[in-house]
């Protein structure tokens, strides 16, 4: 749980829409803090790319945050409910950011759609995170933290991890806190 905001990571995950406007509670108030240059350096970025040209992950420099970047990726809003097709389009950023970032904050849920859908969200995400570290060497790998917006998503992410460890995932795959040891 925590302020996506001041997240101690190389870069934070950004979810952003087809006009390239915040997405989600948690997007929003990173550009809120980061002021009118995020919108200005990633409108920078997009200039002179045809509106049907499909957007790709993109990259900025984070203004105003603890974060040194920005990886912004784009929703389709076509989206509806289908939270599986996110899984190639994240596992293919986790690769992009493996060239900006040593360490990554992501928002989770993040958006509307994946807050409705925590359970499939959680395993969409941290299958991603594995299928990405499966592909790459040890040194490609980034290192994740996950900024929950409550006790329910961090439950059902750390849930998700633990289930995903069980089953044959290797231990350092996933990014489990020490605060989830048993202090009994």
């Amino acid at each position: 749980l925590g302020d996506i905001t001041q997240a101690t990571a190389d870069g934070i995950l950004c979810y952003i829409d087809r006009q390239l406007r915040p997405m989600g509670e948690e997007t929003t108030a990173v550009f809120r803090r980061g002021g009118s240059q995020v919108a200005t350096l990633l409108s920078n970025v997009t200039e002179g790319l045809a509106d049907e040209q499909p957007l790709g992950v993109i990259v900025t420099a984070a203004s105003n945050l603890s974060a040194q970047q920005l990886i912004h990726f784009p929703i389709q809003k076509s989206l509806d409910d289908r939270i599986s097709e996110l899984k190639p389009q994240l596992t293919h950023t986790w690769g992009l950011a493996t060239t900006h970032v040593k360490s990554l904050a992501v928002p989770f849920p993040g958006l509307p759609l994946l807050e409705s859908n925590l359970w499939e969200s959680a395993q969409v995400l941290v299958e991603s995170i594995v299928d990405h570290n499966a592909t790459c060497a040890q040194t490609e790998r980034v290192d994740f933290t996950f900024v929950c917006s409550s006790l329910l998503s961090a439950d059902v992410l750390h849930t998700v991890c633990r289930t995903l460890l069980d089953s044959g995932a290797k231990t350092d795959d996933q990014p489990i806190s020490d605060k989830d040891t048993d202090e009994s």
